[in-house]
């Protein structure tokens, strides 16, 4: 699964975190691939789907879909974490070898 894909599967349990109705924010889809991402996550327990009884059909997002988006925030968190950290300390040691040339 794409970076991209796993993108789309957050904001589409966040939408039905928050209660949003119909469509959800991925406009990158069209609604075939909609239908078989959301298909996807019913699969694998992260959303259940029901009928009203007006009728209309909703999906909301199940406890372990809350704790899967919980789970991936806190790692995209960490991530972008690391990324900063990393890139101090390629800058750090960046200046470290240019101090060193620049002794010798």
């Amino acid at each position: 699964m794409s970076q991209n894909t796993l993108e789309i599967i957050r904001q589409i349990l966040s939408a039905y975190r928050d209660g949003t109705k119909g469509r959800t924010p991925s406009d990158s889809m069209d609604s075939d691939e909609l239908r078989e991402l959301l298909a996807f996550l019913v699969k694998r327990r992260l959303l259940e789907g029901r009928r009203r009884e007006n009728g209309e059909f909703r999906y909301r997002i199940t406890k372990r879909g809350e704790e899967f988006l919980s789970e991936f925030e806190g790692l995209k968190t960490l991530s972008v974490e690391l990324c900063k950290s990393y890139g101090r300390n390629v800058r750090a040691h960046d200046r470290l070898r240019r101090k060193i040339r620049n002794e010798l």
